[in-house]
């Protein structure tokens, strides 16, 4: 979905519509305890790994890099005030390092795609998911995005996902 898709008539609330029935129990999530306490974790049967570490992180990248266009959208046309208020607040939770919602950046490799699709979403909605953000929340982001840079990314496709966070810091001006 792009802008010139969103500003078709009835467009943006129909896609507006199904992404918060899809995203509210995420969205949800800092009023019912946090993340980590409210996400599900599935695992297949037989599969031993701990997904918990970082399942969390994962909803968050992966519904933010998929909303980012309808939220650019929202902001660049000065709508859906609601919206963008329930993203920074679980922007804000989920990297404070202070806050107990803290979502945890450094649980393993893992962790480096989780956080690359959190950079891509403020790369591709960088009016919502940036500039519209207090500088203390830019801070903890930075910080969040930064501490991934302590794995060693694979020698395959998560180059790419290192590459990621890696512009989103840039365009953050953080080098």
């Amino acid at each position: 979905m792009n802008e010139r898709q969103l500003s078709r008539p009835d467009s943006y609330e129909a896609t507006r519509a199904l992404a918060l029935r899809l995203a509210a129990p995420i969205l949800s999530a800092p009023e019912a305890g946090g993340l980590n306490k409210t996400m599900p974790v599935e695992l297949c049967p037989g599969n031993k790994g701990n997904r918990a570490a970082f399942s969390s992180l994962e909803a968050l990248g992966r519904l933010l890099a998929g909303l980012a266009p309808l939220l650019e959208y929202a902001y660049r046309h000065e709508q859906d005030h609601e919206l963008l208020g329930q993203v920074h607040k679980l922007l804000d939770v989920s990297t404070d390092p202070e806050h107990p919602q803290r979502l945890n950046f450094n649980a393993g490799n893992h962790c480096v795609v989780d956080a690359a699709f959190l950079a891509q979403a403020i790369t591709r909605a960088p009016g919502a998911l940036w500039e519209a953000l207090s500088q203390n929340v830019q801070h903890n982001i930075v910080q969040s995005l930064r501490s991934t840079r302590n794995y060693l990314p694979l020698y395959n496709n998560w180059l790419l996902f290192s590459a990621m966070i890696e512009v989103a810091l840039f365009q953050a001006q953080e080098k």
